[in-house]
């Protein structure tokens, strides 16, 4: 990453490190596009290990085990220690790996490098886009492929914010203040920062997604040898908010 992306990143960071507990408190209920995920792991050999990548407060940990779909290693992976922190009783087979996925990156490492073995699940929902550039995203991709086993399943969700007209308003606002507040020009069509609550100083990077972008995406993981098992929209008021790449690792 440059020096302006890393500046992001460290923004976004300590985004979630003040204020963890007010956005955990909003982020309670299992997205409705995880059903369908749900739905090819019934219907193959359940997962016996997963790996969660910017798991956050770990509800996605919460809807596997209100699903009866229990690994025997749950390796879950995040910056905050914080969010890291939530108590899941109902999935006490969890292993938490606190590191910066973006710094770990950033480094030319793998998830290996955390001591985390491959998974026969990996999933990473709610932080594709918080990462900045394309180039980046491409690496996170290339290392969430490579930490899934053969003939595992490795599931995706890229946000598409601005078909929110309400909330691509308010992105616009915050674009502003906080591009004026950091000194930080954002050049590439998506980008953007969101603000919190009533925080005058809560920013976060955030990127909404075009088809093409995702598309993209679909086609790199297939070029690598992945198989795309799945790939539609869901959450949101409408159900179209998120994008979601389901694949099978070959």
């Amino acid at each position: 990453m440059d020096g302006q992306a890393r500046q992001i990143s460290r923004i976004t960071r300590g985004f979630y490190e003040k204020h963890a507990a007010s956005f955990s408190q909003t982020r309670q209920r299992a997205w409705t596009g995880w059903q369908r995920l749900a739905v090819i792991m019934r219907a193959r050999d359940a997962p016996t290990t997963v790996l969660d990548v910017a798991c956050g407060n770990q509800r996605f940990e919460r809807f596997l085990a209100q699903e009866g779909l229990i690994p025997d290693t749950v390796f879950a992976v995040d910056a905050c220690e914080a969010l890291l922190a939530t108590s899941v009783p109902e999935m006490p087979q969890i292993e938490h790996v606190q590191a910066d996925i973006l710094e770990l990156l950033d480094a030319g490492c793998g998830f290996k490098d955390l001591g985390v073995p491959a998974c026969s699940l990996t999933v990473c929902f709610g932080f594709m886009h918080h990462v900045p550039t394309a180039q980046t995203r491409h690496v996170l991709l290339e290392q969430l492929l490579a930490a899934t086993q053969p003939k595992g399943i490795c599931a995706l969700s890229f946000w598409q914010f601005q078909r929110d007209e309400k909330l691509w308003r308010k992105a616009a606002v915050a674009t502003k203040d906080a591009c004026a507040r950091f000194d930080i020009g954002l050049a590439n069509a998506g980008d953007a920062f969101l603000g919190w609550q009533d925080a005058a100083d809560a920013f976060r990077f955030c990127h909404a997604f075009s088809d093409d972008e995702v598309d993209t995406l679909r086609k790199d993981a297939e070029c690598l040898g992945a198989r795309t098992l799945d790939d539609f929209r869901a959450d949101g008021k409408h159900g179209d908010l998120d994008r979601y790449l389901i694949f099978e690792v070959c």
